[in-house]
């Protein structure tokens, strides 16, 4: 693509963060702020998994928002081509969603629509999915229902036991269908279809698995230890120079 878009990015998973921020910047675009939600004293995550200060990728503002109402200004403020969510536990407010250029975008680990929902990878082995799923999707202001841009799948393996082991085979997969997502944003391609209109069917969750599944899941001979908030379903400053509004393509992908 000739064009180099502003990438507000939004997740609260550090090798996510990491490998995301790479990826856009390789494709030719420019990652300007990581946007991460402000944990509560006692929820915190394992430490691979923490986005700080020091850990963050270089090269971006860290945001941290306060909750699900500050995530419009803090976007609006960087004046973003592209929202680009993989990694986050808050339904995001569609205000925020429809505030970049070129809309928002998700990736969320399964086969939308099946496993919808918050704890995508437990319900895959709770109901014995023989392949973990990928979906990169539009954002609209329900959790996982917007037209699907990209799919592929992952094998399950009998090995399978921790998710900081098998989670780069996902984020590798996520990424391998980046191109193929961002060449569809740019013909302003509004997706394949509308996950909301399917009706509810099997695999299909808009609950939380039980406290027993999202710990450790029995599988074969496999006991599968999730780490908490690796796979939330995405459904957080500093100053930065505002851009003039000519700078920008005349083109709207900006969906009715």
């Amino acid at each position: 693509m000739a064009e180099s878009w502003r990438v507000l990015l939004i997740c609260t998973i550090k090798p996510i963060a990491d490998a995301l921020s790479g990826a856009v910047r390789n494709l030719g675009h420019e990652p300007v702020a990581l946007l991460a939600p402000r944990r509560a004293e006692g929820d915190e995550q394992p430490p691979f998994l923490q986005l700080t200060a020091s850990s963050a990728p270089q090269g971006l503002d860290l945001l941290f928002a306060r909750d699900k109402h500050a995530i419009e200004p803090l976007v609006r403020a960087y004046e973003p081509d592209l929202l680009i969510c993989w990694g986050f536990p808050w339904k995001i407010p569609q205000a925020a969603l429809a505030a970049p250029r070129l809309g928002s975008i998700n990736m969320h680990p399964a086969l939308l629509p099946r496993h919808r929902g918050p704890i995508p990878l437990a319900w895959a082995l709770r109901e014995g999915d023989p392949a973990w799923g990928i979906t990169w999707h539009r954002m609209d202001a329900e959790l996982d229902t917007g037209n699907v841009l990209a799919q592929t799948t992952v094998p399950i393996e009998d090995d399978d036991v921790d998710v900081a082991e098998f989670g780069p085979r996902l984020i590798g997969a996520g990424l391998d269908l980046l191109p193929r997502v961002l060449e569809r944003v740019a013909a302003c391609d509004p997706g394949s279809r509308s996950l909301r209109r399917m009706r509810a069917g099997p695999g299909t969750s808009r609950t939380t698995p039980t406290r027993a599944s999202t710990g450790r899941t029995r599988l074969g001979r496999s006991t599968t230890r999730f780490v908490p908030g690796i796979s939330p379903s995405a459904s957080p400053g500093f100053v930065h120079p505002v851009r003039s509004s000519t700078a920008r393509r005349s083109c709207s992908c900006r969906r009715a």
